[in-house]
């Protein structure tokens, strides 16, 4: 039997099918009323013009379109049994546009594309899908692979309906028919087929993701996972052509759109890039089943510090006490961190003969990413916060570090300064070289102690 050459990217999930004729048949110009459906086929012409015969081959692709799968080849074989060894034939097949005729009606003064049936060189409304030379015992294939993609694509007919017929002129000496193999044949490896080279449906259950994008993803970075598809027998797939979706969204409704790229040899690639941190659930569907499994749990990570979205407020960017230590924070976006459940400023006074006051003031500043998000993993590695002082009224600004800072390893950084001395300062704070917040003034004021 005639085999077809292996495809490329076939692999191990390309899988041979022998599609055998639903009808066949022949006619004879000579006997315009009758149908031949025996065990051959015969095509050609012999002794006189009147002896002309043409076969009809009809495939049902029904099956095939209900399963899914798709055709990566397909070809029609035939199988010349009898024919002129010297003689130099040339036999055509061509697409019939007609689909609706039943073979134990058809004769010659009926034959499908009536309207085109007396053309000499193309007796049939459809294109030529091929021509050969036929050879007894030498089987041939005609490639219709578009042919048949077409005919299982959405709205077609599912049918392929295909002439056979020899325009060359006949010989009086000699005969120019061929006989074919039919689907009556005893031997079933004479009989005329489609033979395709195809690949099952995608299952959703056996298809595969993997990639870091289904477990964390950062706030505005691209994130990125593969699939892979897999038929039911968990076989890969080599071509593509499944449409896949996919879902990603946070318990507060958030969601963020995917982008899945199908890269043509049954691998898809998938990515999506958040711009709001927290939790999400990521989910593929292929026809509306989940992929591999019903969702996966992602966790999107703000991004890296931006100082162009951070906040500094507090009570201490506007005055301190001189000598006396004074804190803010610095921490994310709207998490405000207070370490003392007191009012402040904070005024503590001491009745002994002695009489001390003292003001005690806290600074927040807020740490964003450049979305908004808040941060509450620290720093990336090389970014470090200051926070520095200046004394005012000078000609130049002479700025001092004049605090420790230190991590509180919960996404706040507490900041410790003191000023030894009342006067006008400012006061800025930075992350790395770009300032978080700009010269601000301080007043520091003296510390206020009272004897009687």
């Amino acid at each position: 039997m005639a085999t077809c050459n292996p495809h490329p990217n076939a692999g191990v999930a390309a899988k041979e099918v022998n599609l055998p004729t639903r009808q066949d048949v022949y006619v004879e110009k000579q006997r315009p009323l009758w149908s031949y459906r025996t065990s051959i086929l015969q095509v050609g012409r012999a002794g006189s013009p009147a002896a002309e015969y043409r076969t009809f081959l009809d495939f049902d692709l029904t099956s095939l379109a209900a399963s899914g799968s798709k055709i990566i080849r397909a070809a029609l074989v035939l199988h010349p049994l009898l024919a002129a060894s010297g003689a130099r034939l040339t036999h055509y097949a061509c697409l019939l546009k007609d689909s609706s005729w039943h073979a134990d009606e058809l004769t010659w003064q009926n034959m499908p594309d009536a309207q085109c049936v007396d053309r000499a060189a193309q007796p049939c409304c459809g294109e030529v899908l091929g021509s050969w030379e036929p050879k007894p015992s030498k089987p041939v294939e005609v490639d219709i692979t578009y042919w048949a993609k077409a005919a299982l694509e959405s709205g077609a007919s599912k049918l392929l309906s295909i002439q056979l017929f020899a325009p060359t002129a006949a010989s009086s000496r000699e005969h120019y028919y061929v006989q074919y193999g039919g689907s009556r044949r005893g031997d079933a490896s004479t009989r005329p087929v489609l033979q395709m080279e195809i690949i099952a449906r995608t299952s959703a259950a056996k298809t595969k993701l993997e990639g870091s994008g289904l477990a964390s993803a950062q706030a505005g970075a691209p994130a990125s996972f593969k699939i892979t598809a897999h038929d039911e027998d968990g076989t890969a797939q080599v071509l593509g052509g499944d449409l896949f979706r996919c879902r990603l969204v946070t318990e507060d409704g958030v969601s963020v759109n995917a982008t899945i790229i199908d890269v043509g040899d049954g691998t898809y690639a998938a990515s999506y890039t958040p711009i709001v941190s927290g939790i999400y659930k990521l989910a593929v569907y292929l026809r509306g089943r989940a992929v591999a499994q019903p969702h996966y749990v992602v966790n999107v990570e703000p991004g890296p510090v931006s100082p162009a979205h951070c906040v500094a407020s507090g009570q201490g960017l506007i005055e301190a006490s001189a000598g006396v230590k004074t804190f803010f924070d610095i921490t994310t976006k709207v998490r405000v961190r207070v370490n003392l459940t007191l009012t402040l400023p904070l005024t503590l006074t001491l009745t002994l003969p002695l009489t001390l006051t003292l003001t005690l003031t806290l600074i927040l500043i807020l740490t964003k990413d450049s979305f908004g998000n808040t941060r509450l993993s620290g720093l990336e590695p090389g970014d470090h916060f200051a926070a520095n002082i200046a004394r005012r009224g000078g000609s130049a600004l002479e700025w001092q570090s004049a605090a420790s800072i230190t991590d509180m390893e919960n996404g706040t950084y507490r900041v410790e300064y003191m000023v030894e001395n009342a006067g006008a300062y400012y006061m800025q704070v930075q992350l790395g070289r770009a300032l978080i917040l700009a010269p601000q003034p301080l007043n520091p004021n003296p510390t206020t102690c009272r004897c009687s």
